[in-house]
């Protein structure tokens, strides 16, 4: 039934293994009692007391209640007196019931409301200068490609993949998407929100697979506006059909993968705190070894595309190097002082100068990887995207947790040293037109 499929079990724990709290989550579809509110209080006393605390220091401060279609939920608000914090704030405890079944019992510390909502102005304040910030970027991005396209004639006249290849691919991307929707078919339904009906879910499960597709669309798009940066930057597609030529981008593509796959490891190597990383696993997934690999298609193409189309705006806009770099750092300056607002508004914490500095080197290494590397080719492009996904693989396989987990890293490598061999052996058939 729905109330079966909707109910849960959440336990959370301390960082050295002791229990928070446990919290029973029924469908709100599920009966029960309509208690009144002194048997509710009596309840709520009661599961103070298991949960080991000193009811007599906890003093009631709020009853809510909510009607179900069968039952009447409550939350019972208590002050724990024996503890004073400043500025307003007040140490509480929360008991809530389904009916007279006791849910959770939890304590936290309730701020006080002028703080709150000083916190709420600030960060709706920071939430739309970032939001008008990356609309002007985007705004900036499209004007410079409807200029260069009509202002600035092609250098070459050649191509990345031909017609026939590029409908092949378009319908492995959409493939890959639509496996993939269907692989998490099973987050899909148990992530079913009660208040609505079933058919509802189902229906909106269901569109989403029909609408997989369109991403690849999307991707065709962005794909050839590239392109079309691409000739008029002069940025060839493919090295040459030399030998020597072509292990020459493939080992710059190598280096672009390396550098892009460190990016990927500097979270993990100066974490901002002492706690380790929350464990992931695909064990969620109908299949889930097919996890990585399903996302493969897409990920490689999108990365390509959507990283190479301000570069190149970049370079085909922008006569001189001198104003390329003038106006990289005029962005970056002024992103860094939009963003760091909404940064210290998430997560205000002292700053990690050893993950600073990390970062910083990392950038670094990322725009000189681009400049030196990025000038190959198309082709060296594609080659960096498919390592650093193989490299992903590589990491999944050696920190895998569950047989599933490491079946998929080896099928992500597998996958991306077939493209890579497809891509080795089409460059040696292409050639610079």
């Amino acid at each position: 039934t729905v109330a079966d499929r909707a109910e849960e079990w959440r336990v959370r724990v301390f960082p050295d293994g002791r229990p928070l709290d446990a919290r029973h989550i029924v469908a709100d579809s599920a009966p029960g009692a309509s208690p009144p509110a002194d048997s509710v209080r009596r309840l709520a006393r009661a599961a103070l007391a298991a949960a080991g605390l000193d009811t007599t220091r906890f003093a009631e401060s709020d009853l809510q209640t909510e009607a179900r279609p069968h039952r009447q939920d409550a939350t019972v608000t208590y002050t724990d007196t024996s503890v004073h914090l400043p500025a307003g704030a007040a140490a509480r405890a929360w008991v809530s019931f389904a009916g007279v079944e006791p849910l959770v019992v939890r304590r936290g510390v309730e701020l006080p409301e002028a703080f709150r909502r000083a916190q709420r102005e600030r960060q709706t304040r920071a939430f739309a200068m970032a939001g008008l910030w990356f609309m002007l970027v985007f705004a900036a991005l499209v004007t410079g490609v409807v200029y260069v396209a009509r202002r600035r004639p092609a250098v070459l006249d050649d191509r990345v993949f031909d017609r026939r290849t590029s409908f092949v691919l378009i319908g492995i991307v959409a493939a890959g998407l639509v496996a993939g929707v269907l692989n998490n078919w099973r987050s899909v339904l148990f992530g079913y929100d009660t208040a609505t009906p079933w058919g509802n879910h189902l229906a909106t499960a269901a569109i989403s697979v029909v609408v997989a597709p369109i991403g690849a669309l999307v991707l065709a798009g962005a794909w050839q506006v590239m392109e079309m940066l691409r000739r008029r930057a002069g940025i060839v597609a493919w090295p040459g059909a030399s030998r020597d030529v072509v292990r020459d981008a493939a080992m710059a593509g190598l280096g672009l993968g390396g550098v892009f796959s460190l990016a990927d490891a500097v979270p993990e190597l100066v974490r901002e705190s002492s706690f380790g990383a929350v464990p992931a696993t695909a064990l969620n997934h109908l299949v889930p070894a097919l996890d990585r690999v399903l996302a493969l298609p897409f990920g490689t193409g999108a990365n390509v595309a959507f990283l190479a189309i301000p570069v190149l705006l970049l370079v085909a806009a922008a006569p001189t190097a001198r104003l390329r770099w003038l106006i990289v750092g005029l962005v970056v300056a002024v992103t860094a002082g939009i963003l760091g607002p909404v940064a210290s508004n998430l997560q205000p914490e002292p700053v990690n100068v050893p993950r600073a500095l990390l970062s910083l080197g990392v950038l670094v290494a990322l725009v000189a990887a681009l400049v030196h590397w990025g000038r190959r080719g198309a082709f060296t492009w594609l080659v960096g995207a498919l390592l650093a996904s193989a490299f992903a693989g590589a990491a999944g396989l050696a920190h895998a947790r569950t047989a599933a987990d490491a079946a998929g890293g080896t099928l992500t490598i597998a996958a991306a040293a077939a493209a890579l061999l497809w891509l080795w052996r089409t460059a040696h058939r292409s050639g610079p037109s």
